[in-house]
């Protein structure tokens, strides 16, 4: 009797031993789940793919003042004029860094913790910014060309004035022509940078916009106008070498002066059209998709595993 218990025994050991090992081995090896589980190891992969990018927010007098639009998102926000700048330049750089982290491993200077701010300001200290002809995009010669002269809006223009001989002169200048550069005299700067957080490319933000803007002069007098929003940026690679540089802009055509509304309305699509401007931004499959992928598969051969 004893006998065919042990057998009985054996054979049910036996049968449960293979059957643990058609359902994975994590029950019996891993009781405390130690060993990465597949998803695991896919995401580890999908980081070792990505570049490293570590990103710069904008100087706070980088954000040109707009005199004739401020009043109203004060107003409407209950801050003050520099708690309202704060706002934009916080959500922005949070914004963008989500949008860059599809890509990238992303590091902001401005939200990482108190040693990278000190290095932001170090970025400040050492940083010379000035107007620089920006790069036309094909889509964009092609629309110029299409539109002629018929109902063109006229670019934006600032005065510039000087003192030359003794005597004031002006004259205009396009600034939709132009984007706002940066450039850091000691390249030796941005290699430390690099060194220090590990990054392969720097974009830095350089200047901020947020203006009223009117499509007729009729618009003026009712008090019709949209909002305006551009950012300037550079993107540099790890030696300090400036790989691209531009302006994104979008535009609120409705009156709108709440400013979560304009931050949810603009700032996804200004973040957008910097992305795609960094190298490496589309050599692949979309990242989201990749995860989706990857995921896919990963839960089909980790799916015995119980949390």
């Amino acid at each position: 009797m004893v006998c065919v218990s042990k057998k009985i025994l054996i054979s049910i050991f036996a049968i449960f031993g293979c059957f643990s090992l058609a359902l994975g081995q994590d029950f019996i090896y891993d009781p405390d789940k130690k060993v990465k589980s597949d998803v695991e190891y896919y995401a580890e992969g999908e980081k070792k793919d990505k570049k490293k990018l570590l990103l710069i927010a904008y100087k706070p007098v980088m954000h040109l003042p707009d005199p004739g639009g401020d009043v109203e998102l004060v107003m409407k926000s209950g801050k003050d004029l520099n708690g309202l700048h704060k706002r934009f330049r916080q959500a922005l750089d949070m914004i963008m860094s989500e949008k860059f982290e599809e890509g990238f491993i992303v590091t902001s200077l401005l939200h990482a913790n108190d040693s990278s701010k000190i290095d932001l300001h170090r970025v400040y200290g050492v940083a010379n910014y000035n107007y620089e002809e920006r790069p036309v995009e094909i889509e964009e010669s092609k629309k110029l060309r299409n539109l002629g002269n018929a109902r063109k809006k006229r670019p934006s223009k600032d005065v510039e004035t000087r003192i030359h001989g003794g005597q004031i002169s002006s004259r205009d200048i396009d600034r939709s022509r132009q984007y706002m550069n940066v450039s850091i005299p000691d390249s030796s700067f941005i290699t430390h940078l690099s060194a220090k957080y590990d990054v392969d490319l720097l974009v830095f933000v350089n200047q901020f916009e947020l203006k009223k803007s009117f499509g007729t002069g009729e618009d003026v007098a009712y008090g019709k106008y949209g909002r305006e929003v551009i950012v300037h940026y550079s993107i540099f690679n790890k030696n300090g070498k400036q790989l691209y540089g531009n302006r994104a802009v979008d535009r609120i055509y409705e009156k709108q002066d709440h400013v979560n509304e304009i931050i949810a309305e603009t700032f996804p699509d200004v973040s957008a059209e910097v992305y795609k401007h960094i190298p490496g931004a589309n050599s692949a499959l979309d990242a989201e998709q990749k995860d989706k992928l990857h995921e896919k598969d990963a839960t089909h051969q980790d799916i015995l595993r119980k949390d």
